[in-house]
């Protein structure tokens, strides 16, 4: 299934994420693996699930 958002909560549980940057694959990865190694998906994640409560 593919599924592409815009809001990270619809697909925190997924379990691959890849994250495009101007077109261009940017990382690939759990939610916890990308936090660890994203910077780009870190700050989208402290941005919309910490606003999200």
């Amino acid at each position: 299934m593919l599924v592409i958002a815009h809001r990270l909560s619809t697909v925190v549980r997924a379990g691959q994420i890849v994250v495009l940057d101007a077109g261009q694959v940017r990382a690939v990865g759990t939610h916890a693996e990308l936090l660890e190694r994203d910077a780009l998906y870190g700050e989208l994640a402290a941005t919309q699930l910490v606003a999200a409560g």
